[in-house]
């Protein structure tokens, strides 16, 4: 059997602690506290953990039982490289560990206006003037505009009879701050919208063509159809697909990201240029110059897709742009130098947003307050 490494451990209790993990990881954990002593005496020092000054001699005594535990082991497993594991080497990996068992054993309460934007309604706004809560519904079907729809949690989906078929007129579905939601479209293509995104979208697509417009960002599952393209309409342009997977970020009026996860794909931009993508490949078209190509990280860009976003060395400045998308809060920086400060750690959308500004302020020596506006000052 072979030895599982510190820094495996160390990541898959970091994920159960900030709320990361996955279904099979989360098992796999559970066994290894079920099969091994020293492993669950590791976790539970883990959890009793109370003050940041005993947290950095805590970790430092596991390195050193971690040692001393050669008996330990267990089915391999290890976590899918993303920049997570990346920058959980064993120096990083016990800082974020630190500073996930502080937050959870120390977390204060989030202010009111810091959780005020995760109340919005997520709206579906037919074309023949209907408006629908999606978020205050209480049943699960209903009919509105010819359209026969089903939802479940966050999800929405819906059929058209032929005879009811609109194809002329676009409906919108806008997804609030704090909030994201999933949507099955008429020919079975899937879309995961982002917080502050809204949709453009018809009950029933046109013969050989389907289009939709995002304003906001994506992740689409195409269904492919060679008589008809799928057409994706944003404010810089369009991404033309048969069958594909990819993501599309247009939050800033200016500039468009598109990340290609599978299939093929052909942004035009409004100015003409045409850049054809592979898998792995992002574009990212600006107004004020050529198109960028570039490879991602498929781990880090997708990571809002399961209510987290993970920071790879991101500048505050870059951080600031996340939290009012995502909290509905105004954020102002009192000290301008902080901008380029470096940070590198994980954001849950589920968790007070005072959770990561505690990281930050912990990790990054940055300290912040709300005034009484509710408007968070970075100092």
């Amino acid at each position: 059997m072979k030895k599982i490494d510190i820094t495996s451990i160390y990541e898959l209790m970091i994920a159960r602690q900030t709320g990361i993990i996955s279904e099979e990881e989360s098992r796999h954990l559970d066994r290894l506290i079920q099969d091994n002593p020293d492993v669950k005496i590791l976790w539970e020092k883990m959890q009793q953990a109370h003050s940041t000054e005993t947290v950095a001699a805590r970790f430092a005594q596991y390195d050193r039982e971690w040692t001393d535990a050669s008996d330990i082991t267990a089915v391999p497993f290890r976590r899918k490289t993303s920049a997570f594991a990346r920058i959980s080497a064993v120096a990083a990996t016990v800082l974020l560990a630190c500073a996930a068992i502080y937050f959870l054993v120390k977390q204060p309460a989030a202010t009111p206006a810091a959780v005020a934007g995760n109340k919005k309604a997520i709206l579906l706004q037919t074309a023949g003037g209907e408006t629908i809560d999606l978020s205050a519904l209480q049943q699960d079907t209903f009919s509105v505009s010819g359209a026969h729809f089903s939802r479940n949690n966050k999800s929405l989906r819906f059929d058209v009879t032929a005879d009811e078929a609109d194809t002329r007129t676009m409906n919108t579905l806008t997804v609030p701050v704090g909030a994201d939601y999933h949507i099955v479209l008429a020919d079975k293509s899937e879309i995961w919208l982002n917080s502050a995104t809204t949709l453009q979208f018809p009950f029933s697509f046109r013969q050989g063509r389907r289009e939709i417009t995002i304003n906001g960002e994506a992740y689409m599952k195409i269904n492919g159809s060679a008589d008809a393209p799928f057409i994706v309409h944003t404010p810089q342009g369009e991404v033309r697909v048969l069958g594909t997977e990819f993501n599309v970020n247009s939050y800033d009026s200016a500039t468009t990201r598109v990340a290609l996860v599978k299939g093929a794909v052909q942004f035009s931009g409004n100015d003409g240029q045409a850049i054809t993508l592979r898998p792995g490949r992002e574009v990212v078209y600006r107004t004020d110059r050529k198109a960028d190509v570039q490879p991602f990280d498929e781990d880090l860009l997708l990571s809002w897709r399961k209510g987290h976003y993970t920071f790879n060395d991101a500048t505050l400045q870059d951080i600031t742009a996340v939290l009012p998308r995502w909290f509905g809060i105004t954020v102002v920086m009192d000290n301008p130098a902080l901008t380029h400060a470096k940070f590198t750690g994980i954001m849950n959308r589920n968790a007070p947003i005072t959770s990561f500004l505690d990281n930050i302020r912990f990790t990054m020596k940055i300290d912040y307050y709300f005034d009484k506006e509710g408007i968070l000052h970075f100092k």
